[in-house]
C-alpha cells in the first residue's frame, strides 16, 4: 500500500460476512496509521441485529490503536437472506439502528476515525449533517438522489460518488438491488 490508495471493503452476504470482517479488521490494524485519515474502511450492515454491538465494541475498544475506516450502509441483500435469522424484523428497526451508530460515532469516536454514511436516507443524512462533526463524510451512488449529493456538497460536506464498474452481469445484477433496495425504502 505504498501509493497511499484508499480501500472499501464491502459487506457480503451471511455466508462471507465474517471472513470480510476479519479480513478488513486485519488490514485496518496494519494500514491505519495512528496519525492519519484511514486507508482501510470496513463496511457495516445495520439490516443485521448484530451489527450495533459489533460496531460499539470496535469503536469504543479503549485498546485500539489505529484509526476506524467506517462504511455505514442499511444492507444490501435483504430480500435475498431475509429468511436468515440475523436481519431487523422491519426497515424502520434497520433506519433506527443505522442512526443510532451515526450518534455513537459523534459521540465516542476517536481522532482520526472517519465515518463515511452510505445512504440516501433524509433523515438519516439531515442527522448526520446537523452534529457538524468533521469525521463524518457522505457517499452515494452515481445517478440516485444526485440533488441530495449536490446540496452536501453546496452545505461543505465532503461527498463521494461511486460508481461499480466490472462485467455486464455483474454490475446489472449490483444496480437491480439498488434499485429493488431503493424502491422498498
Amino acid at each position: 500500500m505504498d501509493n497511499q490508495v484508499t480501500l472499501l471493503l464491502d459487506a457480503e452476504r451471511a455466508d462471507s460476512h465474517e471472513a470480510t470482517s476479519d479480513l478488513a479488521n486485519r488490514w485496518m490494524k496494519e494500514y491505519n496509521t495512528p496519525n492519519s485519515a484511514p486507508r482501510i474502511y470496513k463496511t457495516y450492515q445495520m439490516y443485521r441485529r448484530d451489527t450495533p454491538y459489533l460496531f460499539s465494541n470496535e469503536l469504543i475498544d479503549p485498546h485500539r490503536k489505529y484509526p476506524l475506516g467506517i462504511k455505514l450502509v442499511l444492507g444490501a441483500y435483504l430480500h435475498e437472506e431475509r429468511h436468515l435469522d440475523v436481519l431487523c424484523k422491519s426497515i424502520e428497526e434497520t433506519h433506527s439502528q443505522y442512526n443510532e451508530a451515526i450518534d455513537l460515532f459523534a459521540r465516542h469516536s476517536k481522532p482520526n476515525d472517519v465515518l463515511m454514511c452510505a445512504t440516501h436516507n433524509q433523515h438519516s443524512v439531515d442527522l448526520a449533517r446537523s452534529l457538524n462533526h468533521p469525521s463524518i463524510v457522505f457517499a452515494q451512488l452515481m445517478g440516485m438522489h444526485d440533488e441530495q449529493s449536490h446540496g452536501l456538497v453546496d452545505a461543505g460536506c465532503t461527498t463521494y460518488k461511486y460508481v461499480p464498474f466490472g462485467p455486464f452481469w455483474d454490475t446489472v445484477s449490483y444496480f437491480v438491488r439498488r434499485a429493488y433496495e431503493h424502491w422498498s425504502n
